[in-house]
């Protein structure tokens, strides 16, 4: 969806969110077997998509355009899509693209995380991955269980750049590549969940000469669990405000009635 500096300004990114979602409800529950040789039901769906455009105070100037390719985007996923697929797709044509740096200075929210390292201790001044691997498996699957987001490492909680140097020189292979092997595999690790490497990806960016990641997460068809080393505790998270939250078991049900279905 085409969206201009007023959208932002006006709205924010997390109304652009929230519109997202419920744009993708609107076109799944439009969505029929032939709807796209139907203008009948073309002709709904543009209103919904209006009305909701609307109700968000979307800029008018860009109503249009953007109902318009939001029903360019239904025709091609109509077919096989899943929820998360277009949630994904939505979003990022709803979200204003900003560079790395303008981001991170917004700090945590629901959608976004900031992690200063995935196995150097800060504090401690010394590797501990045992922790720290865990840490950064928690807040991705917390990701994966609500409705995905980025993940920044390499960044402290006020958003200063650290760096990745330290983590690397923990590695075997001392580089992005190795950074990323070994965060796939300690996912793979704590979630005891192969697949659950297929719901996000790596990015690496240079600022002020220090390198960091964002790991982009998409939200997951099925609860993602993390187990402790031993594999007898089991643990639920879900992002909530601007942190990971664990749910009890209870909790872990009543939410997954609604949220994975």
């Amino acid at each position: 969806m085409e969206v201009n500096d007023s959208a932002v300004k006006v709205l924010g990114d997390q109304t652009l969110r929230q519109i997202a979602i419920d744009l993708v409800n609107t076109i799944r529950n439009n969505i029929t077997i032939d709807w796209t040789v139907k203008e009948s039901v073309r002709a709904k769906m543009r209103a919904a998509v209006k009305r909701l455009l609307r109700k968000y105070g979307y800029p008018p100037d860009k109503q249009e355009k953007a109902t318009e390719t939001v029903l360019e985007q239904a025709e091609l996923l109509a077919k096989d899509a899943t929820r998360e697929v277009i949630l994904e797709r939505v979003f990022q044509t709803v979200t204003h693209q900003k560079t790395v740096a303008d981001r991170l200075k917004e700090r945590e929210s629901l959608n976004v995380e900031l992690k200063s390292s995935f196995r150097y201790d800060i504090r401690l001044k010394q590797s501990n991955p045992k922790v720290l691997e865990k840490i950064i498996a928690k807040t991705i699957a917390a990701f994966m269980n609500t409705e995905g987001g980025t993940l920044f490492i390499g960044v402290d909680d006020e958003g200063n750049i650290l760096g990745l140097q330290n983590d690397y020189e923990t590695l075997k292979k001392q580089n992005s590549d190795g950074f990323e092997i070994e965060l796939r595999q300690a996912v793979e690790k704590y979630t005891r969940n192969k697949i659950a490497n297929e719901n996000f990806k790596l990015k690496f960016h240079s600022i002020d000469e220090k390198e960091i990641s964002e790991v982009i997460i998409s939200p997951a068809p099925k609860p993602v669990i993390i187990y402790d080393e031993g594999g007898k505790q089991q643990e639920f998270y879900v992002r909530v405000g601007n942190s990971s939250r664990p749910y009890s078991w209870d909790e872990f049900y009543e939410y997954s009635k609604r949220r994975f279905k």
